[in-house]
């Protein structure tokens, strides 16, 4: 079976997602536990940081937008991506730690780490099938627009 354009944008997207992820996890897990901070500031501080990877990556790994970085599409992606990080993941991670916590009151969900990493997980997939739609169809939208 042989992969179309698409098909291998949406696979190497999820790579360079899973580890901008990964990226992502690790500093807030680290900026919330070290600094004691809010889930919503960890998180603002942690896809901050993973932002700048994945504009790299998605810029020419993923999509294969020519030239170096440009002022317009860096912003366009900063403000997309930070729109999906910021408020839809903010308002995802409150949602479920709430669900959570309101439903499930004993066991291995009511560790607090474990609930919010459930929530980020849930917050993140959302928000890379946010971003991948409005990368490929804003950001990094080719001359051509055959990109599928």
């Amino acid at each position: 079976m042989k992969l179309t354009k698409f098909n291998k944008k949406v696979i190497s997207f999820i790579f360079v997602g899973l580890l901008n992820t990964v990226i992502d996890f690790a500093f807030y897990n680290l900026i919330f536990s070290t600094f004691k901070t809010s889930l919503v500031l960890a998180n603002i501080f942690s896809t901050s940081i993973a932002i700048t990877a994945s504009y790299f990556l998605n810029k020419k790994l993923v999509f294969s937008h020519p030239g170096k970085m440009d002022i317009k599409s860096a912003t366009t992606f900063v403000v997309f991506t930070l729109f999906g990080l910021w408020v839809i993941q903010g308002f995802i991670i409150t949602l479920v730690v709430h669900f959570i916590n309101a439903h499930y009151h004993s066991g291995l969900i009511s560790d607090t780490k474990i609930t919010n990493n459930i929530a980020k997980l849930i917050a993140s997939s959302v928000t890379m099938v946010w971003n991948f739609t409005f990368y490929d169809l804003v950001v990094f939208k080719s001359k051509n627009s055959n990109s599928r």
